[in-house]
């Protein structure tokens, strides 16, 4: 080809690459610049001062809650929304014990804007749906202990699903394609072997598969465990653990074994966690929505050192004096397990505490969203429990360790 004929199309296809870009610009502007007005009212007059929220029905029923507030008369403005034919929105509220929501509302015609009277005493006002604030079915807690033993990874995972629906869950209907059909999927790394230890729910009933395991049975109203153990092969001195979500989490710790790995991941650092006389990276991620990936990319050290030897009920046992398993740990009754020693480490104590703080945090954090309107109440009483009892067990160890040391001086 003539060199002038290479330059010209070389610069159309910089033009053409140049439009394109503009026209996926000037389309994501246009996508934010909807928003949504009006003024609530009840009995004749104006519902001012009072949180709301703003539902968002999106693609791949993606669901999101935005926060708001009336003013002193009652209005309310919510801006830089997503428009077009994909997202529907409704304004909810929480008023004298009930939930409100306004008629669908959709952001198709320029200018992108909706302003609405909400009144409560309308029969259109209909109670919020639960269903898109509070999926059916959902990961409570969720942990992996990964350990290097001899030239694999052995990994252990604990996991507490929740069926908050008050019959047995059957499936969604939207299960991946080429996964055999059950009530629920856990997805695991590519290439996991030697599955076993399956405890919490019938071993029978779960099927492996190349993507990981199925739950061929509907599962019941409540709270279950899951826990089993699988092995994955070293790939190289580096490797990267791409774990993908089928159910939407609310917490994921992910411990490494740091004498023989060394661990990054997009989660959250959350410290280390010894286990005497080992020490673990500790992750964590909260509030993940399926279908997300998380990675994790483990190096091996050079150093040559002995084979870990902390067995996976053993190291449950020790992780309890953190704070972190006791979610994960009950409902099991398989085996009897010792109780933890009462004799703490500085760094352990320091845990423990950490733990506390954390735990406060996430029975405020979730008070405020149930009285946002942003949970219900089938969703909101069963993890507040659950939270208050972590508390209230890590502060009788706490009570117990203390009491140990005063009886040891």
């Amino acid at each position: 080809m003539p060199h002038n004929n290479i330059s010209q199309f070389m610069s159309c296809a910089a033009l053409v690459c140049g439009l394109l870009l503009l026209s996926a610009l000037s389309t994501s502007v246009r996508a934010e610049d909807g928003s949504i007005g009006g003024v609530i009212r009840s009995g004749g007059e104006v519902v001012g001062a009072h949180r709301i929220m703003l539902i968002r029905f999106g693609p791949d029923n993606d669901v999101q809650r935005t926060p708001g507030e009336t003013n002193a008369e009652g209005e309310f403005l919510f801006e830089n929304l997503s428009t077009g034919g994909s997202f529907t929105y409704f304004v909810g509220i929480r008023y004298q014990d009930q939930l409100h929501r306004s008629e669908p509302i959709s952001l198709q015609d320029s200018p992108h804007r909706a302003d609405l009277v909400l009144n409560l005493d309308d029969p259109s006002a209909q109670a919020l749906p639960a269903q898109p604030v509070a999926p059916t079915l959902q990961v409570m807690s969720h942990l992996m202990v990964i350990v290097k033993r001899n030239e694999q990874l052995e990994v252990r995972e604990i996991v507490k699903i929740v069926n908050r629906g008050t019959t047995a869950f059957a499936g969604s209907g939207d299960a991946d394609s080429g996964s055999p059909h059950g009530s629920f999927h856990l997805s695991l790394p590519k290439g996991y072997d030697e599955l076993q230890g399956i405890e919490g729910l019938d071993p029978s009933l779960i099927r492996q598969h190349a993507t990981g395991l199925i739950y061929t049975a509907p599962l019941e109203p409540g709270e279950h465990n899951l826990m089993f153990t699988y092995a994955l092969p070293l790939q190289g001195k580096v490797m990267v653990i791409l774990p993908r979500r089928t159910l939407p989490t609310d917490v994921l710790d992910v411990l490494v074994e740091e004498e023989s790995l060394a661990a990054t991941s997009d989660l959250s650092f959350a410290g280390r966690v010894s286990v005497e006389p080992h020490v673990f990276t500790h992750f964590r991620g909260i509030d993940l929505p399926d279908r997300s990936r998380s990675w994790l990319q483990l190096a091996q050290r050079t150093t040559a050192l002995p084979a870990l030897r902390v067995g996976v009920y053993g190291l449950v046992v020790v992780l309890s004096l953190t704070g972190m398993a006791a979610p994960y740990a009950r409902g099991r009754r398989a085996k009897p397990i010792a109780a933890p020693q009462l004799q703490a480490t500085p760094q352990q104590i320091h845990d423990l505490r950490a733990a506390e703080q954390l735990l406060l945090q996430r029975i405020s954090q979730i008070d405020r969203r149930w009285e946002a309107g942003a949970i219900d109440d089938m969703d909101y009483h069963p993890r507040r429990r659950d939270y208050k009892t972590q508390l209230c067990s890590l502060l009788r160890q706490l009570q117990q360790i203390g009491e140990h040391q005063n009886q040891r001086v």
